[in-house]
């Protein structure tokens, strides 16, 4: 039984592991011309899935950092996880005087899988150039995954306290009873503590699911009402204990006397 058990706490180990793997942070590449066109722009390392993209860029002359809004011709090349292209798009000029801003809109088709893509942006006139290259993930929340991997293992830590906790109070004996009683009540909370951190995650990661959330919360709300009616059982029991005890102390100082 032991060994079963140890063996059972060992594989949990073992799933726990690749959550803490973090991926490699993505790198930008860029142009170094000491006379040529500098590129600008938010480094968008990762993208939700099936959401349009609406890329952003400033270019400057690199030798006075004077912003360059015409007379040039800019390139925006996506790539998917295989090397092909799935969009090719080229501006001659900025959207707006004001904010200098070469404006491209990726339609969300381009997106509609979960991989790992990259896009080119080159910019070129007769004489000058500059290029930006960027590889970025495409995920179901748009986020960091190494966030949600911690997110995880925050989830798992009550639950294998729980259930340390939970084995724990099945192998006491009666001679322990307030210990066995408390840890029961421990890993309860426990439990309970990784279901309320299960509705933070989806809520925030993942807020379109709302079937999921509602199960969550129904689940939550069920096991609070049993957690409480397995709280007070163990207080009247607890009060009915001392009660018992008091009688039996008042009938023996009796029969003492």
């Amino acid at each position: 039984m032991r060994r079963k058990l140890i063996f059972f706490l060992f594989f949990l180990l073992i799933l726990i592991i690749p959550a803490t793997a973090v991926k490699p942070v993505a790198v930008a590449q860029e142009s170094l011309n000491i006379e040529g066109l500098q590129i600008e722009f938010p480094k968008i390392l990762n993208h939700q899935q099936g959401q349009p993209m609406n890329f952003y860029f400033h270019v400057f002359n690199t030798s006075d950092g004077v912003p360059v809004v015409k007379g040039i011709s800019c390139d925006l090349h996506v790539y998917n996880s295989t090397g092909s292209h799935v969009f090719l798009d080229t501006k001659t000029s900025v959207e707006s005087d004001e904010h200098f801003d070469y404006e491209f809109q990726i339609p969300a088709n381009n997106f509609s899988l979960i991989q790992q893509m990259s896009y080119i942006m080159s910019c070129n006139d007769t004489v000058r150039g500059g290029f930006v290259s960027v590889p970025f993930n495409v995920n179901a929340t748009g986020q960091d995954q190494s966030e949600l991997y911690f997110l995880i293992i925050i989830f798992i830590i009550p639950v294998l306290l729980g259930l340390f906790s939970l084995v724990g109070s099945y192998r006491l004996d009666e001679d322990h009873s307030v210990f066995k009683i408390g840890l029961f009540l421990f890993s309860m909370t426990c439990f309970f503590a990784s279901l309320w951190l299960s509705h933070i995650i989806v809520a925030t990661l993942y807020p379109t699911f709302t079937a999921l959330l509602s199960f969550i919360s129904y689940l939550t709300w069920v096991y609070g009402i049993v957690f409480s009616v397995i709280i007070m059982y163990f207080l009247i029991y607890a009060f009915a204990k001392m009660i018992h005890r008091a009688a039996q102390k008042d009938a023996e100082d009796e029969i003492k006397y």
